[in-house]
């Protein structure tokens, strides 16, 4: 079978960001299947972001 490139949206190798995500039916589907709560993905994405966020600084004072 031959390889076929992606079409549509997402076709240039590009990510969804988190608002697209949470805009899909399929995944407020699952969510809603799985009690998961938008809030807390949301919350638990930002804790994320400011945990890499430090990470990545403390590493470059230590490189410095």
């Amino acid at each position: 079978m031959p390889f076929r490139c992606a079409r549509g949206a997402y076709s240039k190798n590009e990510e969804p960001t988190l608002d697209e995500l949470l805009a899909e039916p399929a995944v407020r589907l699952v969510m809603a299947r799985d009690r998961v709560d938008e809030a807390e993905v949301r919350r638990i994405a930002a804790e994320t972001r400011e945990r890499r966020k430090r990470l990545s600084s403390s590493r470059r004072m230590e490189s410095s």
